[in-house]
């Protein structure tokens, strides 16, 4: 009976034990990846952050017409990107005023 008694509480000690060690381990495992997903998110905040620095340079670069034509192109970039439509009142003045194509006749050449 005594030596069941020592078998059975042998057993639990090492089950313990082991149960204790791969909640050590799955824990290091989590810190691990919390620690390269730390990293990994500092490092895109700084690319962000470079990329941005050299956008406003390139901005201020530019003259005040440059600037006004690349906003332009932007939203017209926007807008195609998006599937919109232009308003509809630049929609007829275009097509009321466009330029009309001449097809020229064979007796004209």
């Amino acid at each position: 009976m005594a030596r069941q008694i020592i078998l059975l509480f042998s057993f639990m000690f090492i089950f313990l034990i082991s149960c204790n060690t791969q909640r050590r381990m799955e824990r290091a495992a989590m810190k691990n990846q919390e620690l390269v997903d730390k990293t990994k998110q500092k490092r895109e905040n700084e690319r962000m952050g470079n990329y941005e620095a050299a956008l406003k340079k390139f901005y201020d670069q530019q003259t005040p017409k440059t600037r006004r034509e690349l906003r332009k192109n932007m939203r017209q970039a926007e807008r195609y990107n998006n599937h919109k439509k232009e308003f509809f009142l630049v929609r007829w003045y275009k097509s009321i005023f466009r330029a009309k194509h001449t097809v020229r006749s064979k007796a004209n050449k």
